[in-house]
Parts: C-alpha cells; structure tokens; sequence
C-alpha cells in the first residue's frame, strides 16, 4: 500500500488482505500499521492529507465501510448459526436430567405433596 501511495489505515490493510478489521488490531500486527502510517504521515505533506477528504473519497469511504458492515454481520451471522448448531449438538448428548442443578437432585416438592390433612 504505502509503495502505491495508497493511504494506509487499519480498514485499508483488512480489505487489502481480505481479513476482519479485528485482525489488524490484534496484538502483533496493530504495531506494524501504526508504524506504517506514522511513516506515511511523516513523509505526506500537509496539504496533500487535506486534499483526500474529498467529497468523492468520503463516499468511496462510505460505500467501502458499508460493503464492510455487510460481510461482517454475515460472517458475525454464519458464527452465530454454528454455535447454536455446536451447542444443540452437545445438549443432544446429555443423558436426560443432567442440565438439573446438584441442589436440586431430589425432586422438587408440588402442591399436592404439602397438603396435610388436619382434621
């Protein structure tokens, strides 16, 4: 990117790498791009940052981080879809009972069994 003059930021590196934005900030690579875009800034002139807050590029910007909402909350609802299916799964698998706090292993008393006759 920063060969290409592209502007580097953390949304930019995601999309060119075709990963999670939550990547870029993870422990390891969060250090590299911040580095990297402090280069960037050092060496760009002032006017020139001032110059891409176009109207043009903020809707490109725009339209990218839509695109970018879109596929994360797919990604965020195929997540979601396999952990109820893992979840099901493992309930599937439990003997009946076993979901039962250990304080309440007797059973619990009903209405029925608390009548007492006092005639």
């Amino acid at each position: 990117m920063a060969r290409n003059g592209d502007r580097i930021t953390f949304a930019g590196v995601a999309r060119a790498a075709n990963v999670s934005t939550w990547l870029t900030y993870a422990d390891g690579v969060r250090e590299h791009i911040e580095s990297a875009i402090q280069q960037q800034q050092s060496r760009r002139p002032q006017s020139a940052t001032t110059a891409q807050t176009s109207p043009a590029g903020l809707r490109t910007d725009l339209a990218l981080a839509r695109e970018e909402i879109r596929r994360l909350r797919a990604d965020r609802d195929q997540l979601q879809r396999t952990v109820r299916r893992h979840l099901g799964h493992q309930l599937d698998q439990l003997a009946p009972g076993t979901l039962l706090p250990a304080s309440r292993s007797s059973p619990r008393p009903t209405l029925a069994s608390k009548r007492t006759c006092t005639k």
